[in-house]
């Protein structure tokens, strides 16, 4: 079973993105008023998807800011460029990866679903042209990724103490922040 992992603009295929999402959303994080279908922001957005033939299995929005359009995490007042200087996000392109979901049923393992499907998040990321990826998730969801970044290569660590926006219908929901350094593997997987 081969899994194909590219940035789509099918119709179909999105919409069988925005499905997914809406049911893994309702199902793991509880949000039974959850809408998964296309939102503006998609449309400004890269999506990425995992597929096998033309099911869909998985995928993510990634969302680039730009000097005048900041990320949906950041605030006017507090942007990550401000609050995390280390990053020299001012010198740097980065993105904020969204809604990502993955479906349980398939017959491929969950651990080397996951290991795929970040690598290939990770590096198709990083083609675009961004040095960091942001995303807000829980504290279980973001000990996944590191535990599966860190085994394919990459620093994705937390992003203690900062502030960050977040969207009305996840408020009860908790948010941590974490960034994934895309150019720390990314030699390496292109030349493997």
């Amino acid at each position: 079973m081969h899994v194909l992992f590219e940035i789509t603009k099918d119709a179909e295929l999105l919409n069988q993105y925005f499905a997914l999402r809406e049911k893994t959303f309702k199902r793991v994080l509880g949000l039974n008023q959850f809408d998964g279908s296309g939102e503006q922001i998609d449309e400004h957005s890269d999506i990425f998807i995992a597929r096998i033939g033309r099911r869909v299995i998985g995928g993510v929005r990634i969302f680039g800011g730009t000097s005048t359009r900041g990320l949906p995490l950041e605030s006017e007042s507090q942007s990550l460029g401000s609050q995390l200087p280390e990053l020299q996000l001012g010198s740097y392109r980065y993105c904020q990866w969204m809604r990502l979901t993955l479906t349980q049923e398939t017959d491929i393992p969950a651990k080397e679903l996951h290991r795929e499907f970040f690598l290939a998040l990770a590096i198709t990321t990083n083609q675009l042209g961004y040095r960091y990826g942001f995303c807000v998730s829980s504290k279980i969801h973001q000990r996944l990724y590191k535990q599966t970044f860190s085994k394919i290569g990459y620093v994705h660590s937390g992003c203690n103490d900062v502030q960050v926006n977040s969207e009305e219908e996840f408020n009860t929901l908790e948010h941590i922040l974490c960034v994934t350094d895309l150019n720390s593997n990314y030699q390496q997987q292109v030349s493997a």
